[in-house]
């Protein structure tokens, strides 16, 4: 994820990760994700019900054609998740995207592993 919109930002590998989730609103038909999503604008945090927030933030997912080619606009909607609590975990290491890429899986890995993502993660749900 970029820490600015300009082009050939750098970009960080990060994770978020929602404990104590009661709900997800999550409206992609169509829509693939192998490579996590991407996420447009700010998270808005909503409080919800007994200890529980809702989570929203508006969603891009890439569409398909009947042929499997990626279609030029991708599929937007608002997700919502219901959750006691939300953690985030950041790279320190970042890397410049390709004009109009993301990072590669690889490209990702050398940014940080998933498992020292999943370490950071568990270490912050153990905190008070």
């Amino acid at each position: 994820m970029p820490a600015d919109e300009s082009e050939g930002a750098l970009m960080h590998r990060t994770w978020l990760a929602f404990c104590g989730v009661s709900e997800i609103t999550w409206p992609l038909e169509g829509a693939r994700v192998p490579n996590g999503i991407w996420t447009s604008g700010a998270m808005e945090v909503g409080e919800a019900t007994a200890g529980f927030s809702d989570f929203r933030v508006s969603t891009l997912a890439p569409r398909h054609d009947e042929n499997d080619a990626v279609l030029p606009s991708p599929h937007r909607q608002l997700t919502t998740i219901r959750a006691q609590q939300l953690i985030g975990a950041v790279s320190i290491e970042a890397a410049s995207p390709s004009k109009f890429d993301a990072l590669s899986r690889e490209q990702r890995q050398t940014l940080v592993r998933d498992e020292d993502l999943i370490e950071m993660i568990l270490g912050l749900e153990r905190t008070p």
